[in-house]
C-alpha cells in the first residue's frame, strides 16, 4: 500500500482545475452571446457544482478509505468496463490496501479480506447495515422477496423457506434430480453428436432441475415458456430508464414477464394442491409441498402473494449461480488432466452406473468436493455483495457516512494471499483435499494451520462464496447436490470434450464454454 494524502490531493487539484477552466470558459461564451440562459452558461453552472463538490471531497477524504474517484463525469466507469474485472479490483487492492474506494460511476467501498468481511456481517446482524439492491432489482423481484425485506420479516420469511433447503430435507430430492441429470445428458450426447453444444444449454438445465425438485414433475412446454419470460426478467435488472415503465423498455418488458411468470407459479400451486393433497408423497418431499403445507414459525405462513415472490426469488438465486458454476467446472476440468483422471477414478470407486446414488457418498468423495470448492473459489458466480449503512459508523480509523455504499468482494476474499498462499489465483483441486488423501501436498498451505482456518464447507468470511451474515445463502446444499449429481453422472457416463473457453462477468461470473458429450461403451 503507497497511499498517501498529497497524492489524493494531487488528484483533487487537476480535476478541479479542470472544473474551474470549462466553468470560466462557459461564462465567458454566455456573456458574449448575450444571453444568461444559453447552454455555455448551464454547463458552466454545472461545473462549479462540481468544483465545490470536489473541493468539500478533498477535506472529507482523509477519513474517508483511500481510492481513487478518476476521471469526471464517468470516473472510473471506463475502466471498468473495457478491462478484466478481477484485475481492476485487485490492482485498486495492491495500490489502496484491503479497504478501498472505486467510481463506477457511483462511489462504494471494497472490503476485501477477511476481518473486514466479519465486521461487515457483524453490523449487518445489529442492522446497522442492509443489503442495497439497485432499485430495478428491487422491483423486478417484488416486495415480498426475501432478498428485499428487512428485520423481522426478513427473518420470519427466512425461517419459513429455510428448512426446505436444510441439508437434512434436500436429501429428499436426490432421486429426481439423478434422474432428471441422467436424462439430460442423454439428450445432450444426441444433440452434441452432430455439433456442438453451447454452454447456455445450462440455463434452461438449472431450471429443469429446480422444478423436478420443487414440484415432482416438470411440464416441457411450461418450461421452455417460464425460461424465455426469465431471461426477459433479468434482463431488465439494469435498465437506462431507472423503474420508468416506458413501453418497449427493458425495464417494462422485465416487469411484464414478471406478471407472466407469477401467473405461471399460481397456476402451478393451484395444479399441485388439486393432484396432491396434504400428507401425500409429494406434499411431503418437495419444495413446492413443504412450502404450500407448512404452517409457518408462529402458525404464521406467508400468503399466495409472499409465497410466489419468495418461490421467484430462490429460482433467481439458484439459476444463473447454478449454470455458472456448471460452465466454469467442466472448463476447468478441460484444462486440468490431474484433477480430472482423479475424479474419474473416485467417481469409479465410489458410485454405481446401475444403481442410485448415496447421498453420504456424494457429501463425503474428497475429489469432488475439492474439485467443487475450488472450481467456485477462483470463479464464484457471484463477485461481490451490496450493502448501504443506516447510520455512520467508524472501522479502522476509516469513517463510513450514513447510506455510505459498501461492496464485499467475494472475488477478492476468495484469492486473499494471506489465506491462499500458494499460487491463489491458480486453480488447484488439491488445495481442498483432506490431509490423509494421497494427492494431498502439504507444501500448498505454508502454515499447517491454514488449512484448518480454511473450511468452504462452513461459508466462513475467507470463502464467502455463498454470502454471509443473516444473509448467507439458502439454496446452497441445494445447489452443492446438484453440481455433485451433475459431475458424477456426466463423468461416469460419458467423454467430455470441451471447444474454446470465453471468460463472462456479469451479470454472472462464468466459463462459456462449447462442448460435446460421447456416450461410454463401458
Amino acid at each position: 500500500m503507497s497511499f498517501s494524502y498529497y497524492e489524493v490531493a494531487q488528484e483533487h487539484v487537476w480535476k478541479g482545475g479542470f472544473y474551474l477552466a470549462l466553468c470560466v470558459y462557459a461564462f465567458s461564451c454566455a456573456q458574449s452571446s448575450g444571453s444568461f440562459l444559453t447552454w455555455s452558461a448551464i454547463v458552466g453552472v454545472f461545473m462549479a457544482i462540481c468544483f465545490f463538490q470536489e473541493l468539500a471531497l478533498l477535506f472529507q477524504r482523509r477519513h474517508l478509505p483511500p481510492g481513487r474517484y478518476g476521471l469526471p463525469l464517468i470516473r472510473e466507469l471506463l475502466w471498468f468496463v473495457i478491462g478484466n474485472k478481477m484485475d481492476f479490483f485487485a490492482e485498486r487492492k495492491k495500490k489502496w490496501g484491503a479497504i478501498f474506494n472505486v467510481s463506477i460511476p457511483f462511489t462504494a467501498t471494497i472490503l476485501s479480506e477477511q476481518e473486514d468481511l466479519q465486521w461487515l456481517f457483524q453490523m449487518e446482524r445489529k442492522g446497522f447495515i442492509k443489503i442495497s439492491w439497485p432499485a430495478t432489482v428491487v422491483a423486478t423481484l417484488g416486495p415480498n422477496a426475501i432478498a428485499n425485506v428487512f428485520g423481522e420479516q426478513h427473518r420470519r420469511l427466512r425461517a419459513f423457506f429455510q428448512p426446505w433447503f436444510s441439508p437434512a430435507f434436500v436429501e429428499n430430492y436426490l432421486g429426481v434430480i439423478d434422474v432428471t441429470v441422467q436424462e439430460e445428458l442423454k439428450e445432450w450426447a444426441t444433440l452434441s453428436s452432430s455439433s456442438t453444444l453451447s454452454s447456455d444449454v445450462f440455463k434452461l438445465f438449472a431450471l429443469r432441475l429446480f422444478f423436478a425438485a420443487s414440484f415432482g414433475k416438470v411440464d416441457e412446454q411450461m418450461l421452455i415458456t417460464f425460461h424465455d419470460d426469465f431471461k426477459t426478467w433479468l434482463d431488465g435488472f439494469i435498465s437506462i430508464t431507472g423503474t420508468v415503465r416506458v413501453p418497449g423498455t427493458r425495464f417494462d418488458q422485465a416487469m411484464a414477464a414478471r406478471e407472466r411468470i407469477l401467473t405461471t407459479i399460481d397456476h402451478l400451486i393451484d395444479q399441485f394442491e388439486k393432484e396432491n393433497p396434504e400428507g401425500s408423497d409429494l406434499a411431503e418431499n418437495t419444495v413446492l409441498g413443504r412450502c404450500v403445507y407448512a404452517s409457518g414459525e408462529d402458525g404464521l405462513c406467508p400468503d399466495r402473494s409472499q409465497l410466489k415472490d419468495g418461490l421467484l426469488n430462490i429460482i433467481f438465486a439458484g439459476h444463473d449461480t447454478t449454470t455458472g458454476a456448471m460452465g466454469s467446472a467442466i472448463y476447468h476440468l478441460a484444462h486440468q488432466s490431474v484433477a480430472r483422471d482423479a475424479l474419474l477414478e473416485e467417481i469409479n470407486n465410489l458410485f454405481s452406473k446401475s444403481t442410485g446414488l448415496d447421498m453420504e457418498k456424494l457429501k463425503s468423495a474428497p475429489v469432488l468436493n475439492a474439485i467443487i470448492w475450488e472450481t467456485m473459489r477462483v470463479d464464484p458466480p457471484v463477485l461481490a455483495g451490496p450493502r448501504r449503512t443506516e447510520q455512520e459508523l467508524v472501522y479502522k480509523n476509516f469513517r463510513f457516512p450514513m447510506n455510505s455504499l459498501i461492496f464485499y468482494s467475494i472475488s477478492l476474499a476468495a484469492t486473499d494471499p494471506n489465506a491462499y498462499e500458494h499460487r491463489p489465483l491458480e486453480f488447484d483441486f488439491r488445495r481442498f483435499l483432506p490431509k490423509d488423501h494421497k494427492l494431498y501436498d502439504p507444501t500448498i498451505w505454508n502454515h499447517k494451520e491454514s488449512r484448518d482456518i480454511v473450511d468452504p464447507a462452513q461459508g466462513r468470511a475467507n470463502y464467502p462464496i455463498f454470502g454471509g451474515g443473516s444473509r448467507i445463502c439458502l439454496g446452497k446444499h441445494f445447489a452443492l447436490l446438484e453440481l455433485r449429481v451433475f459431475l458424477v453422472r456426466l463423468f461416469q457416463n460419458y467423454e467430455l470434450s470441451v471447444e474454446n473457453g470465453t471468460k463472462a462477468w456479469l451479470p454472472i461470473n462464468t466459463w462459456n464454454v462449447n462442448f460435446q458429450l460421447l456416450k461410454k461403451t463401458t
